[in-house]
């Protein structure tokens, strides 16, 4: 209650009074129930006989008009309506038939059948006139079907209604397999054209369960109890009831492997609860909406075996009643409920027993469905009107003698009815002048109770706002007045003035006897101001700088969760202080944060004012943290730009009391990560600097690690040098380290080369990360150091390092030869012998040429040719190899070895 939310009250369009309709039940073995909306609900009896599905409708005043189990209508005096036998609804269908009133039409109804997974007969509608027959009505015409273009065979068992968005609308909403079908009630009647929604799980028409929509029109929720595991399950989907679309939000409160039968949302919709069976286990679970993960606030709140599925449905007095079978064709003599559905877990009370129907009487598996929004209650704030209704908005406990008005909406026009009930009678009262304010307890004789307002709009759409008071009565608290507070005057300009901030809590343990914890307490300057500040909305700050000395205030205190409160004096009082001086602290870095040295500044303090040694100084990083004394921050502290407040005291008594700036300087503007400088030999000398930009390196200074302070350094040789760049406003500093590295030209240790396959490999022995070229300086450099298909004869070279510095030259030959020869006397290709060499450049052995077994056949001088002969002899096809050694003009040699073929 002390904390005020404003709200706007949005005016929904529900009927005035529209729950009395829901006021009459016939269900199971021709047993019934009948509200009033205040007393608990009476038993009477019907001639409806059904396990299931189950149908009634009054008129607007809570009078019986009839009911229905799907395929026939009983009117009011129990008796078979005129055609009302035949109908398409199925009695063993989880919900046969759900009945609409027309919005604007009241003697006409529409009683909308849906069949059964063993009768599949389909969506259907019937119209009922209720000025035929007498007045006890006629069904009148023939059914029309819903099913649109899907199959009635596939329908579920399922179907409910809700109000639409705009005056005077209905939608009627069914399911079959996972399309939702929305069909329209307004003026003009039912909509021949359904919005279809599509959403993720398809259910069979085996499928079992409960259709419900949320009260306020914003949610759907499909119930499935399936033959097998692909039919169960337990889906919530959001619903605009605008335009009637169903809207996949992907939320499975229970997946495929939960029978779930019976669901029901609370009034508010801020519950959904939902009932399981597993092999007779029955299970009621109960759902948080407003909940982050609404999956994850299922508890379990009442469960029992053996038992059966079983329905849940509101009832007028927005409990929630539940029928639990003993099996599917034995009932139960009672009906359960659960007290409190908008509560959390246990609390909403779930009530064994509640309403008994005889011995001889039974209870079945369903309860009639009705167009949910009856149950929705268009609530107001009459204890505290600009407060948003809650749990405890209706609460209001006074103090004993005192009254208070209640207050509703000023409506022009509209028709106010107050009550009042002591929780067994309900008494109407009269309408008070003006008419949407009452005031209780006028004559003091604090008679505890609740009051109602029921405001009917009279406007299009007729709405009606309710507004409930529990009114309790308790005595006063007892507060000690006056009460003196008195702090040190600190943590501003004079310390001699009497005028300091305060924390006015530290008061509340001597304004009452008692725990703190039991009590409210909110100052003022006066007592005029509290008393009108009715939301407390306008108190004065915990933290209050009094604005004379030795002020007075007013305490309002209040017992904890209670309108009662009582008013006292709170006197304020400053002792005098010393105003101590701080200078302020520069601290570097980066980022807005930087390391401040509190430790030295400590010192400073203690030496710029003279202060004794036992004088304890103690930082805070905010004037409250001050007040309270606590959280103190100290040594290396980590701050952004901040002012600091410090607190002296000696022997535990106020000395003084100051504070400091804490600012942040950037550092010099460069990047101080180490970087290496890799250069080719004939880059030195090189001039390195210290980043800085070239105008503003006057507003710095620089000590180079060699003793220079320029801001540029040039170097000789290889090196890992630093600068010092200090700013010459702040000091802040930062150093750069530089390592300088010489790359050297390529060293190449080798060239091997595939004679066979003309492959040259190329080896270096650093700068591994080279480049390659063959033939042209210039020519194009690949990062691979193998070349392949080197043609025979001379090539030269190039290796480079990626740092583009000197190259490195070698010249090297690939040895030709023959891979095969046809000594056949053909003069073509009749000899073999190799090529390829500038005898200039290279000396060249003579040619070993071995068979396949490493026997010396011939040796050849390098001009001469092999007719593949041996001793005259013709030798025969097969491989054969040579070897051969080659020295350059630089002494280098190398053996070549390779094979050959004689093919003939």
């Amino acid at each position: 209650m002390r904390y005020l939310v404003i709200i706007c009250i949005v005016f929904t369009t529900f009927v005035a009074q529209a729950q009395n309709e829901a006021n009459n039940w016939f269900f199971g073995s021709k047993v019934g129930l009948k509200f009033d909306g205040f007393t608990k609900p009476v038993v009477q009896y019907g001639e409806l006989n059904t396990l299931e599905g189950c149908a009634s409708i009054s008129d607007s005043s809570g009078n019986l008009l009839f009911y229905s189990d799907g395929s026939t209508v009983w009117s009011r005096n129990h008796q078979i309506m005129p055609n009302g036998t035949g109908l398409l609804g199925d009695e063993s269908s989880t919900q046969s038939a759900i009945i609409v009133p027309h919005p604007t039409q009241s003697h006409l109804f529409y009683l909308f059948t849906v069949g059964s997974t063993q009768i599949p007969t389909g969506y259907h509608y019937y119209t009922i006139d209720m000025t035929l027959n007498n007045g006890f009505g006629d069904v009148t015409g023939v059914s029309v079907d819903l099913s649109g273009d899907d199959n009635g065979f596939d329908w579920s068992e399922k179907i409910t209604a809700v109000y639409g968005n705009t005056c005077n609308t209905v939608w009627v909403i069914s399911l079959v397999r996972n399309k939702f079908y929305a069909y329209k009630i307004d003026a003009n009647g039912v909509s021949s054209t359904p919005v279809i929604s599509e959403v993720n799980f398809t259910a069979s028409r085996l499928s079992r369960g409960y259709l419900k929509a949320s009260p306020n029109g914003k949610k759907i929720v499909a119930a499935h109890q399936g033959i097998n595991g692909s039919d169960n399950g337990l889906y919530l989907y959001d619903f605009n009831n605008d335009t009637g679309e169903v809207i996949e939000n992907n939320i499975t409160l229970f997946d495929r492997n939960t029978q779930v039968y019976g669901i029901e949302f609370s009034s508010k919709t801020n519950k959904l609860y939902a009932s399981t069976i597993n092999n007779e286990q029955y299970k009621l679970y109960q759902f948080d909406l407003t909940a982050a993960s609404i999956k994850n606030s299922g508890i379990i709140i009442h469960q029992e075996q053996p038992a059966f599925r079983g329905a849940l449905q509101l009832g007028p007095d927005l409990k929630i009643y539940v029928t639990i079978p003993e099996t599917y064709l034995i009932g139960s003599n009672y009906i359960d409920v659960i007290n409190y559905p908008e509560l959390d877990g246990v609390l909403c009370d779930f009530e064994e027993d509640y309403i008994f129907f005889g011995a001889d009487n039974y209870v079945m598996q369903g309860l009639p469905p009705f167009i949910q929004s009856f149950f929705y209650e268009n609530e107001i704030n009459i204890v505290n009107p600009n407060e948003e209704v809650s749990v405890t908005s209706s609460d209001l406990e006074l103090c004993l003698g005192d009254s208070y008005t209640l207050e509703g909406e000023d409506i022009q026009g509209a028709i106010y009815q107050w009550s009042y009930s002591d929780g067994n009678v309900v008494v109407n009262l009269p309408t008070p002048t003006p008419a949407h304010q009452l005031t209780v307890n006028t004559l003091g004789d604090n008679t505890p109770g609740t009051y109602t307002l029921k405001i009917t709009t009279n406007d299009e759409c007729n709405t009606l706002l309710i507004g409930k008071a529990d009114v309790s009565f308790t005595a006063p608290p007892t507060v000690n007045s006056p009460t003196f507070l008195t702090t040190c005057d600190t943590f501003d300009n004079d310390s001699n003035d009497g005028l300091t901030t305060f924390n006015l809590e530290e008061s509340i343990t001597d304004l009452f006897t008692g725990f703190a914890a039991d009590y409210e307490v909110y100052f003022y300057l006066n007592d005029n101001d509290a008393t009108t500040d009715i939301l407390n909305e306008n108190s004065l700050p915990v933290f209050y700088y009094n604005t004379t000395p030795n002020q007075i205030l007013t305490a309002k205190v209040y017992r904890k969760n209670s309108d009662c409160y009582v008013l006292g004096q709170l006197q304020l009082g400053a002792n005098s202080g010393q105003n101590l001086n701080a200078i302020d602290v520069q601290g570097c870095s980066e980022t807005n944060m930087a390391l401040f040295d509190l430790d030295a500044q400590l010192e400073s303090i203690g030496s710029l004012n003279g202060l004794p040694n036992n004088v304890d100084i103690q930082f805070f990083s905010s004037l409250e943290d001050a007040i309270l004394k606590s959280n103190t921050v100290n040594g290396n502290y980590e701050s952004s730009d901040n002012l600091l407040y410090f607190y002296a005291s000696q022997n535990g008594i106020c000395y003084g009391s100051g504070s400091f700036n804490l600012t942040t300087n950037p550092l010099p503007p460069i990047d101080s990560q180490e970087e290496t400088l890799k250069l080719c030999e004939n880059d030195f000398p090189i001039i390195i600097e210290s980043s800085i930009p070239n105008n503003e390196t006057n507003n710095y200074n620089y000590l180079w690690s060699s003793g220079e302070i320029s801001n540029s350094k040039l170097i000789y040789f290889p090196q890992t040098i630093s600068v010092n760049v200090i700013d010459r406003n702040t000091l802040c500093e930062i150093t750069k380290t530089y390592n300088i590295e010489r790359l050297f030209a390529p060293s190449v240790t080798g060239i091997e080369i595939n004679v066979n396959s003309g492959t040259v490999t190329v080896l270096t022995s650093d700068n591994l990360n080279n480049t390659y070229a063959l033939n042209d300086i210039n020519g194009a450099y690949q990062e691979t150091n193998v070349f392949y298909n080197v043609q025979p004869g001379e090539h030269t070279l190039y290796v480079q390092n990626s740092n583009n510095c000197e190259i490195t030259e070698r010249e090297f030959y690939v040895l030709g030869f023959p891979r095969f020869f046809t000594p056949n006397n053909d003069s073509h290709n009749d000899h073999w012998g190799i090529k390829g060499l500038d005898s200039d450049k290279y000396t060249v052995s003579d040619v070993n040429i071995f068979d396949r077994y490493g026997k010396l056949l011939i040796v050849l001088s390098p001009e001469s040719k092999w007719d593949g002969t041996y001793n005259g002899e013709v030798l025969p096809v097969s491989d054969y190899w040579f070897y051969v050694t080659i020295e350059d003009k630089e002494g280098n040699s190398k053996i070549y070895k390779g094979n050959f073929s004689i093919v003939r």
